[in-house]
């Protein structure tokens, strides 16, 4: 017996939603979760998971339903649901090996959430051993972690090395540790350079090593896709400290730089640059600058310096944007910067005084 738990059901017909729904339960099939409604016509799309009660593991992906018939996920031919549920994954990752550096927390472990969840296999690394496991451990069979300092090269070349002797291959590699450093002086005359060292150690060189070991096993392949994080404050002065958005200027720069030997080698490279997100880490920094005002006045904070109302930056706005860069959606993509920001960077008002007659 199949279970198909329904996620997303896109209705082009009343009558023909009753009638696929009517044919999957006369079938055995239990249905749950259904969504959405919208009638044109005589199809029904139902994006899914499906398990059998055997044991043999659960598929996730969509069906497409007419008239009491299941078309096998786009394929020519149509199976009767008496006979059957035609199938067809639909995830966008499915089969693909990703290592994710800083996975413990933040928009690593949000990003290697959305990895799994759409069929990778993913390797956490990160230099908080404690953390890294629980993270694992709470991300389920498909995730693995492995202790890793992105400023010791060594560490790195073992976590890639762990991955491809884990796996096979790897697929995808996302360069997402990073850290902010204190608060600084705003002085360039009184910039503390062994915080900028340390800084730049992390976010910079930490992932050229990323890059450079995973081209290392990529590129033998010819194929493969290197993710970096970048930031807005890599795109515009004055949104964070020097060290950090000297760094992620850096790391913006560093995708442009390599895209083109990449390139050579079927490897592609991207930096998804985002807007202000209450990870643990923005928070702890929140927290030294505000003190303890909590979660809901950080996010008053940062909802009014957003240009985008109605919505709020979130991990998995990120997280998203790393799963398309990853996938073979972006096959031709390669030396961008993916910035996720709302539109902050797009334009600043000068804040004149506005013409007699042409006030809002």
């Amino acid at each position: 017996m199949l279970r198909l738990v329904s996620r997303h059901v896109l209705s082009l017909s009343l009558a023909s939603t009753f009638l696929v729904l009517r044919g999957l339960l006369a079938s055995g099939i239990e249905i749950t979760g259904v969504e959405g409604v919208n009638c044109s016509r005589n199809v029904i799309t139902v994006g899914c998971e499906m398990e059998q009660e055997s044991g043999r593991g659960r598929k996730e992906g969509w069906l497409v339903a007419e008239e009491g018939q299941v078309l096998d996920g786009g394929a020519e031919r149509q199976v009767s649901l008496r006979d059957g549920l035609g199938f067809m994954p639909r995830r966008k990752l499915e089969g693909k090996v990703a290592l994710v550096t800083g996975g413990a927390s933040g928009l690593g472990k949000a990003t290697a959430l959305e990895f799994i969840q759409e069929g990778a296999r993913v390797v956490l690394a990160d230099v908080d051993a404690q953390l890294g496991r629980q993270a694992a451990q709470q991300l389920g069979p498909r995730a693995e972690f492995v202790e890793c300092d992105v400023t010791v090269e060594p560490q790195v070349a073992e976590a890639v090395d762990f991955a491809v002797a884990r796996h096979g291959r790897l697929d995808i590699m996302h360069n997402s540790a990073g850290i902010t450093g204190p608060p600084t002086a705003t002085d360039v005359a009184r910039l503390d350079l062994a915080n900028f060292d340390h800084v730049m150690g992390v976010n910079v060189r930490g992932t050229l090593a990323g890059i450079k070991h995973a081209a290392r096993v990529m590129g033998p392949l010819g194929a493969g896709s290197i993710i970096c994080v970048s930031s807005i404050s890599g795109l515009m002065g004055g949104l964070g400290t020097h060290p950090y958005t000297i760094s992620k200027f850096a790391v913006a720069g560093m995708v442009r730089s390599l895209a083109g030997d990449l390139c050579r080698r079927g490897v592609r490279i991207n930096c998804i640059s985002p807007f202000v997100t209450l990870t643990p880490l923005v928070v702890g920094q929140f927290t030294q600058l505000y003190g303890d005002v909590g979660r809901q006045k950080m996010e008053q904070i940062v909802d009014s310096v957003s240009e985008l109302r109605g919505a709020r930056s979130e991990e998995m706005d990120v997280a998203k944007a790393a799963v398309y860069l990853a996938s073979d959606e972006a096959k031709y993509v390669s030396g961008h910067n993916l910035v996720v920001d709302g539109g902050f960077t797009s334009y600043k008002q000068l804040n004149l005084p506005m013409p007699e007659g042409m006030e809002p």
